[in-house]
């Protein structure tokens, strides 16, 4: 219980601590030890659609309300240089009403946003794109996103594509249809891992799909995802009797 407890603060601190983008003497920007060849600052969706990315680049989500902005980042990374969008302080960018962000492309980060004050009428809150690879989600926070109806379907965390990672997140108070987070089954192993994440108060739905996690369908059941869900916290997750539903096979589901 103590190990668990102190998983919670370092969990919380983490969502609480700011970032900052300075130069260095060398006039090199450097954004969280992450090489930066550019720094953008957008105040909307639109600013970021006009955007045209490039491998070690950091968009700064200007710190406020942002209400009813669908957010599609999509761009081409590196390994060596992913690009980053990301809150100009975590916990300061507020999600709110209709707001979304849809990920497709190569090494592509996403850190440190709010989503509360809102739901979406269908549309999944974060969706890793079926043309994504390789991309981040981490220290964002997805609570009490709710529609006014418990039987509209959505998934807070939608994961399609390969190789992704979701970590250090904060899952709070789903009540609708549909599990929280899910990875879709493919005909070659995904490779995704979800990690350090805190998933808490999963109402009870009526119907089949109140998973808090979920990977595959029965359909892919002969299916190796190789996928692993590892050191996440699961606190009052009661949607169904399946708290993670494991549908496919070779995963890793360890330390929860």
């Amino acid at each position: 219980m103590i190990k668990k407890n102190s998983g919670i603060a370092s969990l919380l601190l983490l969502l609480a601590v700011g970032t900052s983008c300075e130069k260095s003497p060398a006039e090199k920007l450097t954004l969280n030890s992450i090489a930066c060849v550019q720094c953008h600052s957008i105040q909307s969706a639109a600013d970021l659609q006009a955007l045209s990315l490039q491998p070690g680049d950091t968009v700064i989500m200007k710190s406020g309300q942002w209400t009813n902005q669908e957010l599609t980042f999509s761009a081409q990374g590196t390994k060596q240089q992913p690009i980053v969008l990301m809150a100009e302080q975590r916990g300061a960018v507020i999600m709110k009403g209709t707001s979304s962000v849809s990920i497709t492309g190569q090494w592509l980060v996403v850190d440190g946003l709010v989503f509360q004050d809102g739901y979406t009428t269908g549309k999944n809150v974060v969706d890793f794109t079926s043309s994504s690879s390789n991309c981040r989600l981490t220290n964002t926070s997805i609570v009490d996103y709710n529609p006014p109806a418990a039987t509209t379907d959505y998934r807070w965390v939608s994961i399609n594509g390969s190789y992704h990672r979701i970590d250090h997140c904060y899952l709070k108070g789903k009540t609708h249809q549909g599990p929280t987070m899910v990875v879709w089954g493919t005909s070659k192993p995904m490779k995704h891992r979800i990690d350090h994440n805190f998933f808490v108060e999963r109402a009870a739905v009526p119907n089949n799909g109140g998973e808090t996690s979920r990977v595959g369908t029965s359909a892919w059941s002969l299916t190796n995802a190789i996928t692993s869900i590892e050191d996440n916290i699961f606190q009052r997750c009661n949607g169904e009797t399946e708290i993670i539903s494991n549908e496919m096979g070779a995963d890793t589901i360890r330390n929860n």
